[in-house]
């Protein structure tokens, strides 16, 4: 499926509530980093309910230190940078920066999640476009443990004919408050707050 798109306002192609799409990835998306450690599988591995516990996990996250695999011409090279692997407020549109990972769209202030309405529109850009990977989104409910979502996202979009390439979503929060974000693909790790209103 190829869909040219524009982070602030892209059409939807990837999962909800956990029901991942499958789907060929664009051979446009670059092979990747190598990296010379296993990857943790984020399918499977534990939500983190606190921030503490997010940010341990990004200091163990393997990582490599290499310019982004982003294309150069697509200006978004200079937003990655470095970034220190902890978990930022959404407080605007975004962008928002948390280690490897660039988030933006309805995710703070008056352009919040509006779980109980309707799914919101939300991009995800790692710093490491990995192509046959996927972006796993884990969340919890801060202050109430047990309420944990989990999210496979597998279809890229770009704002352009050669990127920067993203990950489009249409994210729903079951519940209304503050929600810890774990994103990861890859070697990609970004950790995020959104309130959900």
């Amino acid at each position: 499926m190829r869909s040219f798109c524009t982070p602030a306002a892209f059409t939807l192609i990837a999962v909800v509530l956990g029901r991942p799409l499958t789907a060929q990835m664009e051979s446009g998306v670059p092979v990747g980093p190598t990296v010379t450690v296993p990857i943790p599988d984020a399918r499977t591995a534990l939500i983190a309910t606190t921030v503490a516990r997010a940010e341990a996990e990004g200091k163990k996250w393997p990582s490599v230190s290499v310019p982004s695999t982003q294309p150069e011409h697509s200006g978004t090279r200079v937003l990655f940078g470095d970034a220190p692997r902890t978990c930022v407020g959404a407080f605007s549109i975004g962008p928002l920066r948390s280690g490897e990972l660039l988030v933006g769209g309805e995710i703070g202030g008056a352009d919040a999640v509006k779980g109980s309405v309707r799914a919101a529109k939300v991009w995800w850009m790692p710093k490491y476009p990995v192509r046959d990977d996927s972006l796993v989104v884990r969340a919890a409910l801060l202050g109430s443990p047990s309420d944990t979502m989990r999210i496979v996202m597998t279809t890229w979009a770009w704002s352009s004919q050669k990127g920067p390439w993203f990950y489009p979503s249409a994210t729903r929060l079951p519940k209304t408050g503050r929600w810890l974000v774990v994103a990861t693909s890859g070697p990609n790790w970004g950790c995020f707050v959104f309130e959900s209103l």
